[in-house]
């Protein structure tokens, strides 16, 4: 790379469209990046389920049989998925007190403002 400095004048449109031709030419130049590879979620059995959840079999088979644990049947045997097993758990999340006091005040503002 010659490191001389050549001065000439351009305007700023052409510097614009130079700056663009070139990044344009470095973007063609970049690899893309691999497509990720498809996650395929193997089902598990009731004792890696008792593990994930931490439920007591005895609970664990109350609900089950309440419909209340999401899990598939087939073949005699019960089969679960740990990412249905974890949103199952994340739906029972128990608002902190700083969450109910955000949203009694978000209540009581919306009230009183249809009320003027």
């Amino acid at each position: 790379m010659d490191n001389s400095v050549l001065l000439s004048p351009i305007s700023i449109n052409e510097l614009g469209t130079l700056i663009g031709k070139q990044v344009s030419e470095a973007i063609k130049n970049i690899a893309p990046l691999p497509p990720a590879p498809p996650t395929r979620e193997t089902p598990v059995l009731f004792p890696r389920m008792l593990e994930v959840t931490g439920l007591k079999e005895r609970t664990a088979r109350a609900k089950i049989a309440a419909g209340e644990l999401p899990y598939y049947h087939k073949g005699g045997k019960l089969y679960f998925f740990e990412s249905e097993l974890i949103l199952w758990i994340k739906e029972g999340k128990v608002k902190t007190k700083l969450e109910i006091v955000a949203e009694a005040t978000k209540f009581i503002t919306r009230k009183n403002r249809r009320q003027l």
